[in-house]
């Protein structure tokens, strides 16, 4: 039997076991380890326990591992680690085909099928319309069925693993969470093994990904991802998107299924905030990283109009960028800056732990959301700065998943092509600052709250598991004999 990597201590049995099938999940510091974490907590205040079978923590780099969200998992949580897997024979062709140079390295997909954009990224359309050579198409090809290889090869370490861990226990509900969706082929076949429901958490579109990494952008991998998403969609008791848009592009995709495919947004938290330190300086401030399509010149020249306009020097207005953002698209963000004339107003910070991002967005005046290209997708950052007593500026067109978020919540939207919108806001609220005006979070009336969120998924699955109970009541009760029909 498997034993758990780690147990958070319970001082009574929860009436309800859950089952959770996710790569991401802490230690490790992703948004899709954070978003059951977080889920996880709500579901054990409605007497709720999970086992978790997730990416051996020992594989993390130390940049994504922090330990400390460990004390935060609810009450009976256990955690059962995935070692590291290969995807049988493709595997040393591949790599040899790594170590030439013929396959780049972009970013690994860690169970296969992620269709998480890396910095060298190709959107959908030039994916299917290639003018590629013959080699180039075959080396991505084949760089696609060994991804799809170490998928499935991933998907059947974690179902032993979580059959064995659970030999002789009851679970009540399988929940599967993605990308990597790799965990939603294993959910599905644990599921079927122990005879229950389970909820597909795809979060992020598969076969829909509007861009994929350079080294897998095939027309086979949405191929591929097509008929395996169909089978996960056909079996699920619940499919679950993170955005609207995506929803209804997987009801579109799949009509039968419709009334079982629902939006579950990320969701702010309610953990405590650092107080913003006044100051007479109004400083723009952006979290995260700068990549693909996320374009700071459309900030950069709006402000250098603004500075010019209000005659403004380095001591009253700033713009102050921390993460991953020191380079966009091969160039120095300091010399894009340079190039509009606000180099002096610019600071870059390294990325920071969470306490330090949580002290640089609070004392901000303005958050930024950078524009990209990803209609479906909302910034998962969003959700931590609806939360902040700043005004938000998100570069978005009108039909994004961000601009819907955002409407009617008092944010500021302008689509990135239009600086002469973005200037005038930045313009309006540096007076507003100047003149004393200080602003309310846009997530003060709990819009955003992930307690929200997570009530709906906790009432559909309570629904879901009474269900599949009663079905299986029915079946396991004694038929009525009929009486012999009497001859008279």
């Amino acid at each position: 039997m498997a034993s758990p990597i780690f147990e958070a201590p319970q001082s009574q049995q929860a009436h309800r076991r859950m089952l959770l099938i996710s790569f991401h999940f802490p230690p490790s510091t992703g948004v899709g380890g954070r978003r059951w974490l977080a889920f996880l907590k709500f579901f054990g205040e409605h007497d709720w326990a999970a086992d978790v079978v997730t990416r051996d923590p020992a594989l993390l780099p130390p940049a994504v591992r922090d330990e400390t969200l460990l004390s935060e998992l609810p009450p009976g949580t256990r955690l059962f680690g995935v070692p590291a897997v290969r995807p049988g024979a493709l595997d040393l062709p591949f790599r040899v085909a790594r170590r030439l140079g013929l396959i780049g390295r972009g970013r690994r997909g860690g169970g296969g099928g992620a269709a998480v954009p890396a910095p060298q990224s190709v959107p959908r359309a030039q994916v299917e319309s290639s003018s590629l050579s013959i080699r180039r198409r075959l080396l991505r090809a084949y760089v696609v069925l060994w991804h799809f290889a170490e998928a499935r090869a991933w998907a059947r370490t974690a179902r032993r693993i979580a059959l064995s861990a659970n030999r002789g226990k009851t679970i009540d509900l399988v929940v599967s969470s993605g990308p990597p969706h790799a965990a939603h082929d294993a959910a599905r076949s644990i599921a079927r093994a122990l005879g229950r429901p389970y909820i597909a958490d795809f979060r992020d579109p598969w076969s829909h990904s509007e861009r994929l990494p350079e080294n897998i952008a095939s027309p086979l991998w949405y191929s591929l991802a097509k008929r395996l998403e169909a089978r996960i969609v056909r079996d699920a008791s619940l499919v679950v998107m993170n955005t609207e848009p995506s929803a209804r592009a997987m009801r579109a995709s799949y009509p039968k299924a419709a009334d079982k495919i629902i939006t579950i947004w990320n969701g702010s938290d309610d953990e405590p905030l650092p107080v913003p330190q006044p100051t007479t300086r109004f400083t723009i401030r952006y979290a995260g990283t700068v990549y693909i399509d996320r374009d700071p010149g459309p900030l950069f020249d709006a402000a250098a109009r603004v500075i010019r306009e209000l005659k403004l020097s380095p001591a009253n207005f700033g713009i102050l960028f921390m993460g991953d953002v020191q380079e966009f698209a091969g160039r120095s963000v300091k010399d894009i800056a340079l190039s509009y004339g606000v180099a002096e107003y610019i600071e870059l910070q390294p990325p920071g732990s969470r306490a330090a991002v949580a002290r640089f967005m609070a004392d901000a005046s303005m958050l930024i959301s950078l524009p990209q290209d990803t209609v479906t997708a909302v910034p998962g950052k969003i959700f931590e700065y609806v939360r902040i007593p700043a005004w938000l500026l998100a570069l978005a067109d009108d039909d994004s998943a961000t601009a819907q978020l955002l409407s009617g919540s008092g944010a500021d939207v302008c689509p990135a092509s239009d600086v002469d919108a973005i200037t005038r806001v930045i313009r309006e609220h540096y007076v507003e600052f100047a003149s004393g005006v200080r602003p309310s979070p846009i997530g003060a009336d709990g819009r955003f709250d992930r307690r929200q969120q997570a009530a709906r998924l906790i009432d559909r699955a309570l629904k879901i598991v009474s269900e599949r109970r009663d079905q299986r009541a029915m079946r396991a009760a004694p038929r009525p004999v009929s009486p012999r029909n009497e001859t008279i």
